[in-house]
């Protein structure tokens, strides 16, 4: 009986490095593999490269690929225990998550298709009552070209209408779900559902139902004495009743997330720019100066140059040979630039961000009111206190803009005192010329002369001490931009609000009253918030995790060596679990049906004896090795073949419909009067329903919740030569395929060589897996040979 009805070649490729992962996007013909050197490439199905990506550090290797159900993310998981989410059209990182260990088996299965988009809580009206964010730029001195990207959604999810799940199971038996690879929302051990005495050894697959109520994972458990493979069916029935919820708290995470990513967009630029005014040259030649002098000298040098109006030695060589007019009217009019630049990057900027993250929050406060959200977690008390984080950001944000506009002043000041000087003594003005400073200008350079050896320099990891002056650090700014406390924090001397607060200390501690933390820098509130954010979603976790129990544990089969390759799906309309196991001998594999009503578990032992039989008696006796076995869908297996060593090692390639394996069985049941032949002639008793049969060797096991129910079946017998398809020159290791675009690659032994292919199967209705939503994203990649 034939599935396929053909198998075209498109390319055959050699590659360079060798091949270690592969797989296929469900929604556009693109191939994403790793290769031994740590990097990720994308390839179209022409094997035309999109892009790409090397590894995030050295010797990184690739633990797993996954692709997003939209097909427009990928997840990358990598040994030093960090998966990458990258954006496929850019190759850009949307998000990092950070594991406790590496990863085993990833999988992101998504919710059946419903509409969520009609609850009103869904409904995207912050654009209504919000500006846009304003662009950001990386350099503020043109005028640069409006960037068209979405700042509100910069983690990609704004096309998101239905629940999705990033599952990561690691090697130390813990499994991580996050809805859309961002929120996560459980951190399940595997191991307090094991018997006493049992560990998990390794997770070998997972797959979540797709109405949400159940999550089967597959595991390899140790005893003192045995290794057993057992599936776990643990209720996730809250996923399931909270998932309208769910996805609304989701995708408000997303959007907070996609603020707190522009909020650091905007520090980084803010610092950028501070160091702009930090490291120009007149600051490094200071610096020099100052190290050449005693502690103290500096400053004390450069007052006496203003009281008494006659320089040192040392600094009139300094004034007269490092430093000129010219230069001093260039740096002025750049940290001047440079300062404005700042102002805007937090009037714009940061109180934009404030205003839309207050918005979300608000909406998370009033969530958390409605029993719905709080059955997740969303308690009301913790979403206050991130909402009065906001405040005090804000606060402290105010705070740096007065701190720049006083740092704007003392420099122009200096800067207009110090020019007027370097002219007097090179005689471009005559000594007697009017030298009129009004009482601001004069405390204003008093007090910048002040701090050249008040502070030293912020980039140090020591705290600057008051007797730093290898490099002098010419103001109080840069001190908010360091995850440090202040060293001089700034006095609101004449603000009649601040001298309100003070003066009624129990107005100060009321509950309305917005605190400013006057010793913190605007880093360290920055770091506050965000970790008071995280703790309202926290909470959620903590609900879902205490909701998943056990519901049942199967005994599938023991484990004898090397641990078996594993693939499995969830037929849903049967409510059946179907699992394959190939074992490292490569001469058969287990076909495991488990079945959610009755708790059966059937084991099919499979294999293929030599096709040559059939017209060469003298062929080796030999069975077929079985390379690699998937599921092209949910009720049809793919497998690649290869034949023994007299013919050359060919590949062959065969797809096969459980359907016909069960019809061929009930076929044999019913010629045999209850029996089945099995492939060496001999005959085995099919169990009775209800009844336990065992077979010697490994495959001998039971089900702690059910009957296990065992045979044998020589598939050479169900399927004619023709089904299969012959890959000459080919010598097979694995292939990746997907039953959705009806593509396939074979991957050779050697690693360094593939065959693509596109599958035509039988019934197929033109365009069927055609996509439009994606041909957008396709035509726009930015494509690179």
């Amino acid at each position: 009986m034939t599935f396929v009805a053909s198998m075209r070649q498109l390319e055959e490729r050699h590659v360079a490095t060798k091949i270690e992962l592969m797989v296929w996007s469900n929604k556009m013909d693109l191939l994403a593999f790793s290769n031994t050197k740590g990097e990720v490439a994308l390839h179209r199905l022409n094997w035309q490269r999109v892009w790409l990506l090397t590894p995030p550090v050295e010797n990184a290797h690739v633990d797993g690929l996954m692709w997003r159900p939209d097909g427009k993310v990928i997840a990358i998981a990598y040994s030093t225990f960090r998966v990458l989410l990258i954006n496929v059209e850019n190759k850009e990182t949307l998000h990092t998550i950070i594991l406790p260990s590496r990863v085993s088996v990833m999988s992101w299965p998504q919710e059946k298709e419903k509409d969520v988009t009609n609850n009103l809580l869904n409904k995207n009206i912050a654009s209504v009552y919000l500006p846009k964010l304003p662009t950001l730029c990386r350099h503020f001195r043109t005028e640069t070209e409006p960037n068209e990207e979405n700042l509100e959604d910069i983690k990609k999810i704004k096309s998101q209408t239905v629940l999705n799940f990033l599952i990561l199971c690691l090697e130390d038996g813990k499994i991580s779900i996050s809805v859309f690879g961002l929120y996560n929302i459980a951190q399940i051990d595997t191991n307090i559902h094991l018997p006493r005495g049992h560990l998990c050894g390794k997770i070998l697959g997972c797959e979540l139902s797709k109405d949400l109520q159940h999550l089967f994972v597959s595991v390899l458990v140790t005893s003192k004495t045995t290794q057993n493979i057992k599936l776990l069916t643990l209720d996730t029935k809250m996923l399931h009743d909270r998932s309208k919820e769910l996805y609304t708290l989701s995708i408000k995470y997303g959007h907070i997330l996609s603020l707190l990513d522009y909020l650091s967009n905007t520090m980084s630029n803010l610092k950028e720019t501070w160091e702009n005014i930090l490291l120009k040259e007149m600051q490094l030649k200071l610096s020099n100066y100052a190290s050449l002098q005693p502690p103290g000298q500096l400053s004390t040098d450069f007052l006496e140059l203003l009281v008494f109006g006659t320089p040192s030695e040392s600094l009139e060589r300094f004034l007269m040979r490092d430093l000129c007019d010219k230069s001093i009217k260039k740096l002025g009019n750049v940290i001047e630039l440079n300062c404005l630049n700042m102002q805007r990057l937090i009037l714009k900027h940061l109180y934009s961000f404030g205003q839309n993250l207050a918005y979300h929050i608000s909406e998370l406060k009033g969530m958390s009111k409605l029993a719905t959200f709080s059955s997740l977690g969303l308690k009301e008390e913790v979403v206050s206190v991130g909402f009065t984080s906001i405040g005090v950001f804000l606060v402290k944000a105010t705070e740096v803009q007065y701190v720049i506009d006083d740092f704007l002043k003392k420099h122009k000041a200096f800067f207009k005192w110090l020019h007027h000087v370097i002219l007097k003594m090179t005689e471009s003005i005559p000594d007697n010329s009017s030298n009129e400073w009004s009482t601001q200008e004069l405390q204003f350079i008093a007090d910048y002369l002040c701090t050249f050896d008040e502070l030293g320099s912020c980039e140090s990891d020591e705290p600057p001490t008051p007797t730093s002056t290898q490099k002098i650090f010419m103001d109080t700014l840069g001190q908010y931009f360091v995850d440090k406390e202040l060293v001089k924090p700034y006095k609101h001397a004449t603000n009649p609000w601040e001298q309100l607060l003070e003066s009624n200390p129990c107005l100060q501690k009321h509950n309305i009253i917005i605190p400013r933390h006057s010793n913190l820098s605007l880093i360290q509130e920055i770091n506050n918030l965000k970790v008071n954010i995280e703790a309202i979603f926290k909470t959620t976790e903590s609900a879902i995790n205490t909701s998943i129990g056990l519901k049942t544990i199967h005994q599938i089969r023991a484990v004898k060596g090397d641990t078996p390759a594993m693939s499995m799906t969830h037929v849903t309309e049967e409510k059946k679990l179907v699992m394959t196991f190939v074992d490292k001998d490569k001469k058969s594999f287990d076909l495991v049906e488990v079945s959610e009503d009755s708790e059966e578990v059937t084991v099919l032992n499979c294999f293929f004896s030599n096709i040559h039989e059939q017209v060469n008696t003298s062929a080796s006796m030999e069975n077929l090795n079985i390379q690699d076995v998937q599921f092209y869908n949910s009720t049809v297996l793919a497998m690649l073949l290869e034949d023994d060593a007299a013919h050359n090692n060919v590949a062959r390639f065969l797809f096969v419909p459980l359907s016909t394996i069960k019809a061929h069985l009930s076929n044999m049941s019913g010629s045999s009067s209850g029996q089945m032949a099995s492939a060496s002639g001999s005959i085995l008793p099919m169990p009775q329903s209800g009844s336990i049969q065992t077979t010697s060797g490994p495959m001998s096991s039971t089900s702690q919740s059910g009957p296990v129910l065992q045979s044998s079946l020589d598939l050479t017998t169900v399927f004619e030569t023709k089904d299969f398809f012959v890959l000459d020159s080919l010598v097979g290791a694995r292939f990746a395929l997907s039953g959705v675009r009806n593509v396939l690659v074979v991957l050779a032994e050697t690693r360094r060589k593939i065959r693509l292919f596109e599958i035509d199967t039988e019934g197929e209705e033109e365009g069927e897996t055609a996509d439009e939503e994606m041909l957008g994203l396709e035509t726009s990649m930015n494509v690179t040979q």
